[in-house]
């Protein structure tokens, strides 16, 4: 089964990764938007 990532915007510059769980919310990352969007895909892997 493949994960379905989804986000939130915190702030201008960060974003929260995350995926449900059953019951429970996994924060996979924190991320800095302006960073390249490729590093993203490498580190969620």
């Amino acid at each position: 089964m493949k994960k379905e990532y989804r986000s939130i915007v915190i702030s201008k510059q960060n974003k929260l990764i995350y995926t449900i769980e059953k019951e429970h919310i996994k924060i996979d990352d924190l991320w800095d938007t302006r960073r390249e969007p490729q590093q993203l895909k490498k580190g969620l892997k």
